[in-house]
């Protein structure tokens, strides 16, 4: 065999080789070419990935299992003689910086005892007495990845409407600010402004 029979064979062996080990040209561009579209790349966060699945509809099953569980505790504790206590439900239910608010007006409250407090009627039912409190017409108004507003109507006696908004953490949506608009009440702003005082 002369030295170009061998180096024939030499380089028929090597791509070969090649081709077997996947590496041969236009066999890893047959391959992406194969990929499904639309698929997200195998690098991209869990959390990232479980963001872009919700839709409005899951917004609106997790507002409606939320205030559920609120008329739930609210048939528990019947009279406005035994509230349930916020902190329960804003616990459960609550976005992480929501929580954080409410436990800095508590402290502010107790540095000034002989001041009315701050909470002197209950964002979950949109007054200090409660009857019966439920959702209805549950409606997503704006949304994006992370946040959304949520539109309600609270029976609570009578029918009260409301604004929710909405963040995605923790692999859930969280309630970040209560707005009754029947009596044009952002608790959120309230609440920055008594802090603020």
């Amino acid at each position: 065999m002369n030295m170009t029979a061998r180096g024939t064979v030499w380089i028929g062996a090597l791509l070969f080789a090649f081709w077997l080990a996947g590496c041969a040209p236009g066999h890893q561009k047959e391959e992406r070419q194969e990929e499904p579209q639309g698929v997200a790349p195998a690098d991209t966060a869990p959390a990232a990935v479980e963001e872009q699945k919700q839709t409005a509809a899951d917004v609106e099953r997790r507002v409606k299992e939320i205030y559920d569980a609120v008329s739930a505790a609210y048939h528990s504790n019947p009279g406005e003689e035994t509230p349930v206590p916020s902190v329960d439900l804003d616990k459960d239910f609550c976005s992480e910086s929501w929580n954080e608010r409410c436990r800095a007006v508590v402290e502010k409250d107790a540095q000034n005892p002989d001041e009315m407090v701050f909470f002197d009627a209950d964002y979950w039912v949109m007054g200090q007495d409660y009857d019966n409190p439920h959702a209805k017409d549950i409606k997503v108004v704006k949304m994006d990845e992370r946040t959304a507003v949520v539109e309600l109507l609270l029976h609570n006696m009578s029918d009260i409407p409301v604004r929710l908004e909405m963040v995605f953490e923790r692999g859930k949506w969280y309630i970040d600010n209560f707005i009754d608009l029947k009596h044009d009440m952002d608790w959120g702003r309230s609440i920055d402004e008594y802090l603020n005082e």
